[in-house]
């Protein structure tokens, strides 16, 4: 300890530094507590204030109750007459006396992120830190648990989204891994969650941090500061909470966070671009470029004689904002910043126009763009969003994926720069990165979606559509006859449309050159918006545990010279048919990913090749539903029962088997369909000579076959399958 006592000076130890240091914080808090309720309704007010004596006591009546014997009791908190007033309003036989905790369970009570800054809205969700006493057996929790999720239906029904977190300090310090779902990044993050913490937290009840008291230059040295501090009993170890310091963060941490934050951006795009901004910060010169903890900190001791903070000098959110800009103006990127003030704009989600009321956050963002040479037509133009055209909106759409990408890149070079460890489970990276794949991956015929955050006005009265002159693509004109989109295929562009919800049942839909409404555009949009109710949502998070599989594959068969009576009347539509037809197929997975697909030529040979392309495609193999549309009803009915026959037989052979061969016959052709654990793929023969020559040759490994029953089941092919086995030499 003698090494370490060498580093201390007088001022570490002053007694009323630390005094400053303590009061500064705590009047900081108590400034951000009255800024957070500017922005929330009296009932939400409620909300805030009451928090800390819902889970101090436990009253039957009270909102969250369990049992009498649940974990209770915050430390150190007494509450006002104004509290114990609010709560009789909320249970009439309410007394302190008879319901008060005479134990001390919970630690501390925080809430951690916007609640308190520039960036908190009406739609900002809040997250609460509940931190418990470490020693709480599992029963305990599980009612604690329990008590936190009743709170939070109780929250709902105020209007605020609220998710509280379970926190012991003791194994976070650890390291320990925290379960990973769509509210947590689980152990892709720790330092930086800490990080974040510690700018953003709200204290709330109980025990302070020991964080804040030890100086920002002594971090490398934090237990041994925080421990004689304590010995000295300048600090009482009871009244505060401990979780660790933020020691050098890990560059494998990086990417963890990098893969989150994208993750987040499907939602959430401005408000991920920002924190991704600051990750290539941090990742460009990391030993150079102090944390943003760090920052608040050296504020925190840096204060004069009268211990006080400026609100918004501190802010969290206004020292991400100053220290991107700087970044980007030092690295002479002006379009970036540009679009960094357009993304910290929108997360404010304060309107500056329109009649808003100017309230004191307002105020700070009004000097704020009048510095960034913001005129009042940009800012309405801004203010408008919900409005923009589908253009407009396409435009910022594009813009926001190049950023994602950018930041993405140099994440994942410093990554490969750095050769670390991802400080994430396999497990949490894969579910991240099918998230990721499914949101943004780019594959043809794909429907992407275009961003519901940016407007909630795009659907259009009425769309003209036309091949281009080339015929080559179909494209989609508003009622200015510019063009929205343009894809592959008639129905690729209908599912497009009909998926961002630009139109819908009332939208009026006609083909370029006819004067009328079209009913064959209105059939096919029926039969599409039956199919993918909208406004659809995001696969639920346990889906991406596991690869996707297909769900659902929807045929259009639009032949183009039509039936003859004599094709009509064939028992067996769909391999007598040898007329060309078009062919379009919509695939729908459990990642909620929507697939276009076009093809032309003989029907079965169409179908087959979509059926193994979407195979190829997806991870898992099981039996997706099958539908087909025709303008023919009578043809329709045939179509489904014979198509959806026929990918069932393939299905259920591939369900059983992971290395085979699947043998049909195609009118005079054959075809065979293979399948092993790299792929998926097709091989068309002409004659049965090919065929027989086909199974003759030699594989590497047993390799099963199975000949449709329907098209083989006569043929005298079928009979060696019977005894045909592995680890031996057959001849037939």
């Amino acid at each position: 300890m003698t090494s370490i006592n060498s580093q201390f000076t007088l001022l570490d130890l002053d007694r009323n530094h630390l005094h400053r240091v303590r009061n500064a914080y705590l009047a900081l808090n108590q400034t951000r507590l009255a800024l957070a309720k500017e922005s929330l309704s009296q009932s939400q007010q409620l909300f805030v204030d009451t928090l800390p004596a819902l889970i101090h006591f436990n009253h039957p009546m009270l909102p969250g109750y369990i049992t009498r014997t649940t974990p209770a009791g915050l430390y150190d908190f007494h509450p006002s007459e104004t509290i114990l007033l609010q709560l009789q309003k909320l249970a009439r036989s309410f007394h302190s006396n008879r319901s008060k905790h005479q134990g001390t369970d919970i630690l501390a009570l925080y809430s951690m992120g916007s609640l308190g800054t520039i960036a908190h809205n009406d739609k900002s969700d809040i997250d609460i830190w509940l931190c418990y006493r470490p020693d709480l057996d599992t029963k305990a929790l599980v009612e604690l648990e329990k008590k936190c999720r009743k709170i939070s239906r109780w929250a709902k029904t105020l209007h605020l989204d609220v998710t509280i977190f379970l926190m012991n300090n003791t194994t976070f310090q650890s390291n320990h891994k925290l379960s990973f779902d769509q509210e947590s990044s689980g152990s892709t993050q720790h330092y930086l969650l800490l990080d974040e913490f510690y700018r953003t937290a709200l204290h709330l009840g109980g025990q302070l941090p020991t964080w804040i008291f030890v100086r920002p230059e002594q971090e490398a040295i934090y237990s041994d500061i925080s421990t004689q501090l304590q010995k000295q009993r300048l600090l009482p170890e009871k009244h505060l909470i401990d979780f660790g310091a933020i020691k050098q963060v890990p560059s494998g941490e990086f990417i963890g966070a990098a893969i989150w934050q994208l993750y987040k951006a499907i939602d959430s795009p401005y408000k991920s671009i920002l924190k991704l901004l600051v990750l290539e910060i941090y990742c460009r010169d990391l030993k150079n470029t102090p944390l943003l903890s760090t920052l608040f900190k050296k504020q925190l001791h840096g204060i004069n004689q009268q211990g006080t903070l400026n609100l918004w000098e501190a802010d969290p959110y206004l020292q991400t904002y100053t220290l991107i800009e700087q970044y980007l103006e030092n690295n002479h990127q002006q379009e970036r910043l540009e679009f960094l003030r357009r993304c910290f704009y929108f997360k404010l989600e304060n309107p500056l126009t329109g009649g808003h009321s100017i309230n004191r956050k307002s105020s700070v963002l009004l000097e704020m763009v009048k510095h960034w040479g913001w005129d009042i037509d940009y800012i309405e133009h801004l203010d408008n969003h919900n409005n923009w055209s589908l253009n407009t909106i396409l435009e910022e759409r594009k813009l926001i994926i190049n950023e994602l990408n950018h930041s993405y890149h140099l994440v994942m070079d410093f990554f490969r720069l750095e050769k670390s460890q991802m400080h994430a489970s396999n497990r949490e990276l894969n579910i991240l990165g099918r998230k990721l794949h499914a949101a943004f991956s780019r594959k043809a015929g794909k429907i992407d979606w275009v961003n519901p955050l940016f407007s909630r006005q795009i659907t259009e009265s009425k769309i003209v559509i036309n091949a281009t002159a080339d015929n080559l693509l179909w494209q989609a004109k508003n009622t200015k006859n510019m063009s929205i989109t343009k894809k592959n295929s008639l129905i690729e562009l209908l599912t497009w449309l009909h998926c961002n919800q630009i139109i819908t049942q009332t939208s009026r839909l006609f083909y370029e050159k006819e004067s009328k409404e079209s009913l064959t555009l209105k059939t096919l949009y029926r039969h599409i918006s039956t199919l993918i109710p909208t406004p659809l949502k995001t696969a639920p998070h346990k889906v991406f545990e596991e690869g996707c599989y297909l769900k659902k594959m929807v045929f259009f068969i639009n032949q183009e010279k039509g039936m003859s009576a004599r094709d009509k009347s064939e028992k067996n539509v769909v391999h007598s048919d040898n007329n060309p037809v078009s062919v379009d197929c919509i695939t729908i997975n459990s990642w909620n990913e929507i697939i276009c697909t076009h093809k032309d030529g003989l029907l079965i040979e169409m179908v087959l090749e979509i059926y193994v392309d979407a195979l190829q495609r997806e991870i898992s193999h099981f039996n997706p539903t099958v539908q087909c549309f025709h303008p023919t009803p009578k043809i329709q009915k045939k179509l489904d029962t014979e198509i959806g026959d026929l990918i069932k037989g393939i299905n259920d052979f591939f369900n059983r088997v992971r290395n085979g061969r699947y043998v049909m016959r195609v009118g005079q052709c054959f075809c065979i369909i293979h399948i092993n654990e790299q792929q998926t793929y097709i091989n068309w023969l002409k004659s049965e000579h090919q065929l027989k020559q086909h199974l003759s040759k030699p594989t590497t490994q047993y390799n099963v076959i199975e000949f449709d029953k329907k098209t083989m089941g006569q043929h005298p092919l079928t009979l060696f399958a019977d005894y045909y086995k592995p680890n031996s030499v057959q001849v037939f």
